[in-house]
């Protein structure tokens, strides 16, 4: 199944009549009953006699010509969206479905951070990694692995992290209390790409609870129970920056339809 996310914006309205509709547009659903005249169009195209509207949907279309004896596709993409507290406004037409959704419901409205040590055998000293999750998913969206947990560390993940948002998009980012996020340098990223900072409580990790689990995913699947005796810093980091990269690629989850991140992405219609 393939998706195609809409440009567009839209709007889902009740009219006076169709008297002003303009049915040469690109995108216009038009639903009749006893009751009322509906309207779902692009925003730009609302007209003047709308009696009620909606506006700030996004949307994609399932690509291709779908056959009637069809069953489940729009189900299950539904269930994925409810799965993360999206709700949906589906629009079918004789061809295919569209699934519309609030804007306020696209990915990357909440980034956790957070650095954590790895130990290594024998001399081999300390790695830390600086990982931004993005809550939507648990998707990884960028790292930044090194021997000490400087500024720098968390200073480059949060900018990687910025350079993949689409203009207007201002996450807010949860973190712990630790220095890094207190320092000038990570306020003024934050202040450059309007992100909404946001810490936890004194002594309560379950603020964090989306990264503290993917943490514990990263660290039991990893890390524990593999022998690193002999794996100098250097490899270790390779086979870190290896395993964040098949975790968006690679591995499925079942709280994503037994999807990869990146998988079931896409099949929201979102880039990744």
């Amino acid at each position: 199944m393939e998706l195609k996310k809409l440009d567009q914006d839209f709007s889902v309205c009740k009219v006076k009549d169709y008297s002003l509709v303009d049915l040469g547009a690109e995108y216009c659903f038009i639903g009749k009953t006893d009751e009322e005249d509906s309207l779902v169009c692009a925003t730009s195209d609302v007209p003047s006699n709308v009696v009620e509207r909606n506006d700030g949907w996004k949307g994609f279309r399932i690509q291709g010509v779908l056959d009637f004896s069809l069953i489940g596709i729009l189900a299950g993409i539904a269930e994925i969206l409810a799965e993360n507290g999206i709700s949906i406004f589906a629009i079918s037409t004789y061809n295919t479905d569209y699934v519309l959704m609030k804007k306020s419901s696209d990915c990357s409205n909440k980034y956790s951070h957070i650095i954590t040590e790895f130990r290594l055998p024998g001399d081999a000293g300390k790695c830390y990694l600086s990982v931004v999750l993005d809550c939507f998913d648990g998707r990884p969206v960028a790292w930044s692995v090194g021997a000490s947990p400087t500024a720098r560390l968390a200073n480059s993940s949060l900018e990687a992290a910025c350079s993949t948002l689409s203009p207007g998009e201002r996450p807010v980012v949860h973190s712990d209390r630790g220095g890094h996020r207190r320092w000038p340098g990570w306020i003024g990223i934050c202040r450059e790409n309007r992100l909404v900072r946001s810490m936890s409580r004194k002594g309560r990790s379950c603020d964090n609870a989306r990264m503290e689990g993917f943490f514990g995913t990263l660290k039991r699947e990893f890390f524990r129970g593999r022998g690193w005796e002999g794996a100098d810093r250097d490899g270790f980091m390779v086979e870190l920056h290896r395993w964040l990269k098949w975790f968006r690629s690679g591995r499925i989850s079942e709280s994503l339809g037994w999807r990869t991140p990146d998988k079931s992405r896409r099949l929201l219609g979102y880039a990744v």
